[in-house]
């Protein structure tokens, strides 16, 4: 029983509780000191998924990660035996543009800024992270573990950018995700090319399929 409920509760657990991940396993590793080897995956969405995935292979483990997320998560325990699992977060291949105040904004630049942003020649001169990785995230144009690798585990814009850099090598993020993810970026970093504005995001528009387009 505790087994089912957990699978049914597993992703949700990984991607919801990373705040508390060093409480769950504290609590946890008082049971079963064996999972100690678990908190040196940096990651906490992985970290969660490992404990996760050990828990699935036994009832009593089950129940003691179930019991353990109700007391260091209630609102989530609540949430989830009301409203059901989200379940595992997908990718989006929202795609984004400028808009025509952006475009007028950017002016002749706007060329080179084109350029910049398929080539990704500005990355290292980007100050602005966070609110663009905001942006990600609400587009779901990244993935819970990626966001962790890149905000948690990296303090300054420098380690930021080099996570981003990873991201952009990764062969299973979409060649889509990645356009869009480097407009965001460099829309965020517009001082970039000498342009400056106090809310980027009104900047941007998703692309609207045409009529009549056939789906992929």
């Amino acid at each position: 029983m505790a087994v089912e409920q957990l699978r049914s509760w597993q992703h949700d657990i990984a991607e919801r509780c990373t705040h508390l991940t060093e409480c769950i396993f504290a609590r946890y590793m008082d049971e079963f000191p064996d999972t100690t080897d678990m908190m040196e995956i940096p990651n906490h969405v992985h970290r969660l998924r490992a404990l996760v995935e050990y828990s699935m292979e036994d009832e009593v483990r089950a129940q003691l990660l179930l019991s353990v997320v109700h007391e260091m998560n209630t609102y989530l325990y609540q949430d989830l035996v009301e409203q059901g699992p989200q379940g595992k977060t997908e990718r989006t291949l929202t795609q984004l543009k400028l808009t025509h105040t952006a475009e007028r904004m950017i002016g002749s630049t706007l060329p080179a800024f084109n350029r910049a942003v398929r080539d990704r020649s500005f990355l290292d001169k980007i100050t602005i992270v966070d609110g663009a990785l905001d942006v990600m995230t609400q587009e779901v144009l990244i993935l819970p573990d990626e966001y962790y690798s890149i905000y948690n585990m990296n303090k300054g814009s420098p380690g930021k950018v080099r996570a981003l850099r990873k991201l952009f090598g990764c062969p299973t993020v979409p060649d889509e995700a990645k356009a869009s993810i480097s407009l965001i970026l460099a829309v965020y970093n517009l001082h970039i090319f000498g342009i400056f504005t106090d809310d980027p995001y009104s900047l941007l528009e998703i692309v609207t399929p045409q009529a009549g387009a056939s789906a992929v």
